[in-house]
């Protein structure tokens, strides 16, 4: 006798067995099969046992374990290092991702960006919270223009600890024009820096390039409490710059030795005297990274771009042997957009060469 009221009950067997032996759910054909199957007095043991033989079975049962998610844990600095909550040294490998914030108020799907960066090597990315690139269509997020703004940010730092990543969330940038007064640059601050208390896996940082294009903030920010934050960084070649805050942000100079010009990051901790009327610096005597060395990009760009992965592990060992590490500032990262393969092979150098130090 057929059985003709139980569908909804059939379907939801069906689906199960699929997906314990097969790993996705039926078709539409594979479904109507197995219905018949069901209605015609059929258990959910000979469904199991019948999909068990089916090739595809075997194929599911032998594939690798799927990889343990740990997820960020809050950092602090020790010394000239991060240490995370439960004591464990931490060296920064991150990937530039300055849109990941605007693409995703805007509601698009970042997760394949994240599971890249994962990929690469990489254990975080460097996001923008405000900047304009001169596309204003496309290419710049004025938190103004975002009513939930500030609500999503928990949500957004969620992402990134769901894929096991931190986040350098840079508050500033484009800032003249992004968040161009005073008085509002303060609000965003108070309501940035509220919001990202309740997210374990942020790095904060002040402003990016503050002595570089329209970058630099008017208004003077406390340092907040209880987020481990940098007061900033300056443009390549320019020591970061003062008060220094829980850790230091270098972006090292742009020259025709890519591979040396991270090592500079000795002389910024350290300090130097300056020779023949030339300044000096005191150093910053605290935890730096190497948030933008030169950038890396599908084609040479004399001094400032590379696409030479050799050099890219250079520039990995470089930011971990003088400083807390750095990032892979690739033109991809910068623009959020999946990458080029010469473009995912130097980073994932870079990221070798950072963990050749650990």
């Amino acid at each position: 006798m057929t059985i003709t009221d139980r569908d909804d009950e059939f379907t939801r067997t069906i689906t199960f067995f699929f997906n314990k032996r097969l790993g996705h759910a039926p078709s539409a054909e594979q479904l109507a099969a197995y219905l018949t199957l069901c209605r015609d007095g059929g258990t959910g043991d000979e469904i199991d046992r019948r999909l068990a033989k089916e090739p595809e079975a075997a194929a599911f049962a032998a594939r690798p374990p799927a990889p343990v998610i740990v997820a960020p844990e809050q950092l602090h600095v020790d010394g000239l290092g991060f240490v995370t909550q439960s004591g464990a040294s931490w060296t920064m490998a991150f990937l530039s991702a300055f849109r990941h914030y605007e693409r995703f108020l805007r509601g698009e799907d970042i997760t394949p960006l994240l599971a890249e960066a994962v990929a690469l090597g990489a254990n975080g990315g460097r996001v923008f919270g405000a900047f304009d690139y001169g596309s204003p269509q496309n290419q710049r997020l004025y938190p103004r223009e975002h009513p939930d703004y500030y609500d999503r940010l928990e949500e957004f730092c969620g992402l990134f600890a769901a894929h096991g990543l931190w986040l350098q969330f840079t508050v500033f940038a484009d800032t003249r024009r992004s968040v161009p007064t005073p008085q509002a640059q303060r609000v965003h601050w108070s309501l940035v820096c509220d919001a990202l208390r309740r997210c374990p896996n942020v790095l904060l940082e002040r402003v990016n390039e503050n002595n570089q294009h329209d970058n630099w903030v008017d208004a003077d920010l406390p340092k907040p409490s209880g987020l481990c934050s940098s007061f900033g960084s300056n443009g390549g070649g320019n020591d970061p710059p003062g008060p220094f805050w829980d850790y230091a942000d270098l972006h090292s100079e742009r020259r025709g030795d890519f591979a040396l010009s991270t090592t500079t990051v000795n002389f910024t901790v350290k300090g130097y005297h300056g020779e023949n009327g030339a300044p000096s610096f005191a150093g910053t005597h605290r935890a730096t990274v190497v948030s933008e060395p030169p950038g890396i990009a599908d084609a040479n760009v004399n001094g400032r771009r590379t696409a030479d992965p050799r050099i890219c592990f250079q520039m990995g060992v470089g930011c971990a042997t003088w400083g807390a590490g750095g990032t892979a500032h690739t033109e991809c990262g910068v623009m959020s957009v999946l990458h080029t393969d010469i473009q995912a092979e130097c980073a994932r150098q870079f990221f070798a060469g950072v963990r050749s130090i650990r």
